[in-house]
């Protein structure tokens, strides 16, 4: 990904090794207009390149799913992830992209091509639910709903990612006391990126996680044709996957109560025609919309760009930008 990037740039410049101060000086020399804040309060992150102004024009976006609350001007999003009654929360003025703020790699591996690794065969399962969310993003809460599911889904399974021992000890301990069959409740490790995707489309339906959404594994199970089903919350993070499914025009997978949430997972799992019908649409809205075309979203980012600096260098404040 670094050669792919690095090689798209006229100058690229590596900074780990180099201070802040040095950072800020050296933006400043190349006259740089717009700084990009892709961490936010995200580990290593290096905030007082941005408190100390890099450049004219701060955005947040991506890495951080919220504000920030320093010297920056704007962050990128869309209708769905920040309604209008919710800017009040906002430090940042917002950029609102026309479809899902998320951008994609339209490069992948596609959702067609076949699956041909007989490790990822899973076939023993009636249907497979998935969540590869980090663990950190798994409370009891959204787990007892999961345990729920698979009591009222015949011969159905949960595949999670492996995080380490303690985490599956402990998981499989909570389906001990459920009286569930730990052989229903499967760790897989973590793969290279390629091989990641692939095993996405052995999977029937992702069941996403609460109050921290999957932001990028939502990207990938749904590129790979993987419905998925969201709970959607009020903040940014837990309306990331909502915001996918909603600019897929898959309304129908977002739910906002724990109890909708469980009914629907059952619902399709023990609903073959209803499940294709949903998967059908998903794999129409792939290559329908415009949620996975780079291009497109390339060219409204850079819309967004344009406009911000237009208005700076107009002497105008920054103000909430709609790009149609």
């Amino acid at each position: 990904m670094t050669r792919r990037i690095k090689v798209t740039f006229d100058k690229f410049y590596y900074t780990k090794n180099v201070s802040d101060e040095d950072i800020i000086l050296k933006s400043r020399e190349l006259q740089v207009d717009i700084a990009i804040d892709l961490m936010g309060y995200t580990n290593n992150y290096r905030k007082n390149i941005f408190i100390n102004q890099s450049a004219p024009l701060q955005i947040n976006y991506l890495g951080y799913p919220g504000t920030t609350a320093h010297n920056l001007d704007y962050i990128i999003a869309d209708k769905y992830l920040i309604p209008k009654e919710n800017q009040k929360y906002y430090f940042e003025k917002i950029i609102y992209m026309p479809d899902c703020y998320q951008p994609s790699d339209s490069k992948r591996p596609k959702y067609e091509e076949k699956n041909t690794n007989g490790e990822f065969n899973y076939s023993k399962f009636n249907f497979k639910f998935c969540c590869l969310n980090d663990s950190s993003k798994i409370n009891p809460l959204i787990f007892n709903s999961w345990m729920q599911i698979l009591k009222k889904t015949k011969n159905s399974a949960l595949f999670l990612l492996e995080a380490n021992k303690y985490c599956k000890d402990n998981l499989i301990n909570e389906f001990y006391k459920e009286n569930i069959s730990s052989e229903r409740l499967i760790f897989l490790p973590k793969l290279p990126y390629q091989e990641h995707l692939i095993r996405f489309r052995s999977f029937d339906l992702f069941l996403d996680t609460f109050p921290y959404s999957a932001h990028t594994t939502a990207n990938e199970a749904l590129w790979s044709g993987v419905p998925l089903i969201s709970l959607s919350g009020q903040s940014f993070q837990s309306r990331v996957s909502s915001s996918l499914l909603h600019h897929l025009t898959l309304d129908s997978l977002i739910t906002y109560n724990i109890k909708d949430y469980k009914d629907l997972a059952i619902f399709l799992a023990n609903n073959p025609l209803k499940f294709k019908e949903i998967k059908t649409k998903l794999i129409n809205a792939i290559s329908t919309s415009n949620v996975f075309d780079t291009k497109i979203y390339t060219g409204n980012l850079e819309k967004a760009y344009k406009a911000i600096y237009e208005k700076h260098q107009s002497g105008l404040d920054p103000q909430d930008i709609y790009l149609n």
